[in-house]
């Protein structure tokens, strides 16, 4: 039997994915269904990493609703609470009687606002103050600005960095850290670690036993195949000259993500 609500989530989210591509936006998605966010929006300087939360709104009386109010439940009732917004950077919301996406940033959400209604047609007396316009919110680099693109070459995930990324996201998780996997295009990372508070976005390159530098990752994670484990290393503390991270070259890389992290 199909599940509405999740069949029109999983619609939006389709929708808010072809629409971030077609302007030149990447997308990581979680391997969990239950982060705040449904996607993170990797920006065109492939530096730039927002957490981007994606609804299905139907139009009410000509307005497109955003809620900011989440609900859970138990075995006894219904609860309802104010969305955590520390944990988000943008909300992507897709309207099927307009068969388009609206985007809002967090920063311009008022701090007391538990909701708000977008208007798709301009008042007739033309007043502007305290109107959210519909018309406002198209363009996806409202999400944030990126001031230039970078062209990667394709990288080729053979059958060993396939099974790297494998044991390396089982690691991440086992760690406390959530991952996120590109959807769609060939990244130069291969997945976006997500602290458990979700404040902290990280570009993991994986390696099976070595892995070729790059400028487009925060940290290493390289699998070593004999005993099944991962290795850890901060991209900061890799000379730009090396071609190559690996256990012979950094011996002091660590089996935890932190500790790698802090040096």
């Amino acid at each position: 039997m199909a599940h509405l609500t999740k069949d029109k989530g999983d619609l939006a989210v389709a929708k808010a994915i072809a629409h971030l591509l077609a302007h030149g936006i990447h997308v990581c998605l979680p391997l969990s269904e239950h982060l705040p966010f449904d996607l993170i929006a990797v920006m065109p300087d492939m530096v730039t990493l927002k957490r981007v939360q994606v609804k299905y709104r139907t139009l009410e009386n000509g307005f497109v609703p955003f809620s900011f109010r989440s609900n859970y439940y138990n075995s006894k009732r219904i609860y309802t609470v104010k969305v955590d917004l520390s944990q988000l950077d943008a909300y992507a919301t897709f309207c099927p009687e307009t068969d388009t996406v609206y985007y809002l940033r967090v920063d311009e959400i008022p701090t007391d606002a538990v909701a708000l209604r977008m208007r798709v047609t301009p008042p007739k007396n033309g007043q502007k103050k305290g109107i959210w316009l519909a018309q406002n919110y198209l363009d996806p680099y409202r999400i944030a600005n990126s001031a230039y693109k970078i062209e990667c070459s394709p990288r080729s995930l053979t059958e060993p960095i396939q099974l790297a990324i494998a044991h390396v996201e089982i690691d991440l998780l086992q760690q406390g850290w959530y991952t996120c996997s590109p959807q769609r295009w060939a990244a130069p990372f291969d997945l976006i670690a997500v602290s458990a508070d979700m404040q902290r976005l990280l570009r993991v390159r994986v390696g099976f036993r070595q892995a070729n530098a790059t400028i487009f990752t925060d940290v290493y994670a390289l699998y070593q195949p004999d005993d099944h484990s991962v290795r850890y290393l901060s991209a900061e503390h890799v000379p730009t000259a090396n071609q190559y991270v690996g256990g012979e070259a950094h011996p002091a890389m660590s089996p935890l993500l932190e500790v790698a992290l802090a040096g």
